[in-house]
């Protein structure tokens, strides 16, 4: 019997390309983005708040994959989507949650990162940040569920037609690097997304929390170097997260701020190791 498949924020970039990779390998899918409640083909459109009593949805799925993530909202207004998002899991009888998240959710001090580490509870991030961390904790939170609940966590999400935003062109051939030479930014392609998510479905894996990200720990001077920037200047971590604390501390500089600044020199490492054998594929 096919799967049934529910895309949510099917529109997104992390999801583009999805739908078709999904139906090549014979899944039933529905896509769903917000707009005015209709149906052409396969794609729904509605408000997120009201998945409940949106007409043109099935009554039931079994896997439903979640991107949507309300940017333009607080914490607050995330956690009202993940609740309805939860009722709708519930009454469709779906029997796994494949919600995405982001290696945001950990702290920038984390040494080592892999699917065992708890997020970050108390934070000053802002934003997609902040949003993502408070809709993790949320989640972790319930109890009971009558269906799996998966979070898949990727790293920084590149395409062809997509720049790295932490390498900004200069004049005269040079680029600055927004970071030192050892701060670390795993990068992982949207194809290699699709395909895990193809893997997780195909092979029937519930597994509670899955890395999508390479394991070699490339830092963000090796991308520059590979993708021809040859004349590269680097920010002084020293000198720029000193003088970004002392300003904090001081009151200067907003705590979200500095949180900001610090992101851009994160020297973690990361292990997918555990989703990588789970999904029999390499990021």
């Amino acid at each position: 019997m096919n799967k049934k498949i529910l895309i949510l924020g099917s529109s997104s970039f992390v999801a583009t390309g999805l739908y078709k990779k999904m139906i090549a390998h014979g899944f039933e899918v529905d896509c769903f983005s917000r707009g005015k409640e209709n149906k052409i083909g396969d794609s729904i459109y509605g408000d997120v708040f009201k998945l409940n009593e949106n007409g043109f949805l099935k009554t039931a799925y079994d896997y439903i994959i979640n991107f949507i993530v309300i940017k333009d909202g607080d914490e607050t207004k995330n956690i009202a989507y993940i609740k309805n998002l939860i009722s709708f899991c519930e009454k469709v009888k779906a029997a796994q949650l494949l919600h995405f998240s982001s290696i945001m959710v950990y702290s920038n001090n984390e040494v080592f990162i892999n699917e065992n580490t708890p997020i970050e509870k108390n934070t000053f991030k802002k934003g997609y940040g902040a949003n993502k961390i408070a809709s993790d904790a949320y989640l972790e939170s319930l109890e009971a569920l009558p269906f799996q609940l998966s979070f898949i966590r990727p790293s920084y999400v590149l395409s062809e037609d997509r720049e790295a935003p932490f390498i900004k062109k200069l004049p005269l051939g040079f680029s600055l690097l927004k970071g030192h030479k050892k701060a670390i930014m795993p990068i992982v392609k949207r194809s290699s997304i699709h395909d895990a998510i193809v893997a997780i479905i195909r092979l029937n894996v519930s597994q509670r929390i899955y890395l999508f990200l390479p394991n070699g720990n490339a830092t963000k001077y090796q991308y520059a170097k590979e993708t021809n920037n040859k004349r590269i200047i680097t920010m002084p971590k020293c000198l720029v997260l000193g003088s970004a604390k002392l300003f904090a501390k001081i009151g200067i500089l907003p705590s979200s701020f500095y949180v900001r600044i610090e992101g851009m020199f994160i020297e973690s490492k990361y292990d997918s190791t555990l989703t990588e054998n789970t999904l029999q594929l390499k990021f």
